[in-house]
């Protein structure tokens, strides 16, 4: 479905079996590779104590946890 928060960009979630999966547009002129994917999972901290985390910021109340795949795009985690 298409969601949009706040100032944000309008973008598409899905959830489905307890897994939410968000599309974002890619911004500005930046190449495709510099898109990222967020997973809302469960039990959070033990999935983060096995990967390397880059850097984490707060949204929503949630602690958003964010590590890069072998590509070095970004991946968020939350819970």
């Amino acid at each position: 479905m298409k969601e949009k928060h706040g100032n944000g960009p309008t973008h598409y979630s899905c959830e489905y079996d307890d897994c939410v999966f968000e599309l974002y547009p890619n911004k500005g002129n930046a190449p495709i590779d510099n898109c990222r994917l967020g997973f809302k999972v469960s039990n959070t901290l033990s999935i983060i104590e096995n990967i390397d985390i880059t850097e984490s910021y707060e949204y929503s109340g949630s602690t958003i946890y964010v590590t890069k795949d072998p590509d070095g795009r970004k991946v968020e985690i939350s819970e």
